[in-house]
């Protein structure tokens, strides 16, 4: 196992395991991130799967600042129900933002096309020769967002 720290400083646990679904490198759920052994010493995968964690972080983050303006705003009386504000109460309420990320990425095949395009891009970085074609193929094959090849493609170059 590793701690990997792909945004400030929010971690991210990677394990290196023997096996995941066919044709699949590396899964990322919330802040762990598994990869597989055989793929070990490629930065690149590890790259990939990092950004998913730092997007992850990101969205969690927006929407707790957003919540909380809200209920600020629009409910002002909501805040003296809850209490004392503490720390607790402040890390659970950001715990509970944590799933937003999963959620848009399950239920929007755009936020999932956005997010294998930022992904792939991080990963191409580290490539030798250029793979935007083969992870183009990928985007449109596998990850079901609805866009064909030629746009995949065209977003990746961007």
């Amino acid at each position: 196992m590793k701690i990997k720290f792909p945004f400030l400083l929010f971690p991210a646990l990677v394990f290196f395991v023997d096996s995941l679904k066919p044709n699949t490198l590396g899964v990322t759920n919330l802040f762990f991130v598994r990869i597989l052994t055989s793929e070990k010493d490629n930065p690149g995968i590890l790259a990939h799967e990092l950004n998913h964690v730092k997007n992850m972080y990101i969205t969690s983050l927006i929407n707790f600042a957003l919540t909380l303006c809200g209920v600020y705003l629009y409910s002002p009386t909501l805040l003296m129900f809850l209490g004392e504000v503490n720390w607790l109460n402040v890390a659970m309420f950001y715990a509970g933002s944590l799933g937003t990320y999963g959620w848009l990425y399950m239920l929007s095949d755009d936020f999932r096309f956005w997010q294998e395009c930022l992904a792939f891009k991080e990963q191409a970085k580290y490539d030798t020769v250029s793979k935007l074609e083969k992870y183009a193929k990928v985007i449109a094959d596998k990850y079901n967002t609805g866009k064909t090849y030629e746009q995949a493609l065209a977003k990746l170059k961007e």
